[in-house]
């Protein structure tokens, strides 16, 4: 039961640079292994993840939104944005980056 509590409060990655700048490699290098996964702006899940925000004062964009389905995509996805030094953040329970 804890396990996928804590896949639930982990189901979203986000890329927390604004969608208008890049991300380094970070949101390619995540498409590139899980091209099923990752959502860039122009697509409706992407729109609708972002939508979905806690805060109204929410002021950032993400580059990219990846969506995990397991524990293995979390940790597979958090090192290869370490690797291609992308900045992220991990949403859980729907917080949104505020500037």
């Amino acid at each position: 039961m804890k396990s996928a509590f804590r896949l639930v409060a982990l189901s979203t990655l986000l890329a927390t640079i604004p969608a208008t700048t890049s991300n380094g490699d970070g949101c390619p290098a995540l498409a590139e292994r899980f091209p099923t996964k990752v959502f860039y702006p122009s697509n409706d899940v992407y729109e609708y993840e972002n939508a979905e925000f806690w805060s109204n004062t929410q002021l950032l964009d993400p580059a990219c939104i990846f969506r995990p389905s397991s524990a293995k995509d979390v940790s597979d996805g958090i090192k290869i944005l370490d690797a291609a030094s992308g900045k992220f953040a991990i949403r859980g329970g729907g917080h949104m980056g505020i500037k």
